[in-house]
């Protein structure tokens, strides 16, 4: 989305969790022809989770998307300052909620669009949320397949299929 409003972009090779967390790398460089480049990482929580539920007695909207924040900007920051880039930690609750630096960029991405061209930071937040609900439904169907999986499986461990049918007889054929 970013190209397509004019911005140049870097983007990370995707690596393996272990491999992850040995870098330092963002997902993401955003260059705006001046001032220093936009280092940003992604992320999504789901504010559910019993890891941040059990935090709180009574949770504070947001308050998963700002732990997920400082977490990446613990992370990410220093390193970026020492490249002289800024940084940025873009975080979505699963829900939806967007984190302000989002919106930050998204109004900068904006600004340096040529007029008439690109989409308005109202449309650039829809869009993100659409792809977000996407990599939702994608994740459903991974977890319904992976539960249908199990359950074949203890299915079958509960009813054993005879033997006799397992392996049929082989008919010859003269």
């Amino acid at each position: 989305m970013a190209r397509e409003q004019g911005c140049t972009i870097e983007q990370n090779m995707r690596l393996c969790t272990d491999d992850a967390k040995k870098q330092l790398e963002p997902d993401i460089i955003f260059y705006f022809g001046f001032g220093a480049p936009v280092e940003a990482d992604i992320t999504v929580v789901n504010p559910n989770a019993p890891s941040y539920v059990a935090r709180s007695i009574h949770p504070v909207a947001g308050a998963a998307l700002a732990t997920a924040e400082g977490r990446k900007d613990n992370k990410y920051e220093y390193s970026a300052y020492r490249r002289g880039r800024h940084f940025m930690p873009l975080a979505f609750e699963t829900q939806g909620r967007a984190s302000q630096h989002i919106l930050t960029l998204l109004k900068r991405i904006a600004a340096h669009t040529e007029p008439g061209t690109g989409l308005a930071v109202g449309d650039m937040m829809m869009d993100l949320q659409v792809t977000l609900v996407k990599g939702n439904a994608a994740c459903a169907q991974t977890v319904l397949a992976r539960s249908a999986r199990t359950e074949d499986k203890l299915r079958g461990a509960h009813f054993p299929i005879p033997h006799s049918l397992r392996n049929p007889p082989q008919q010859i054929h003269e």
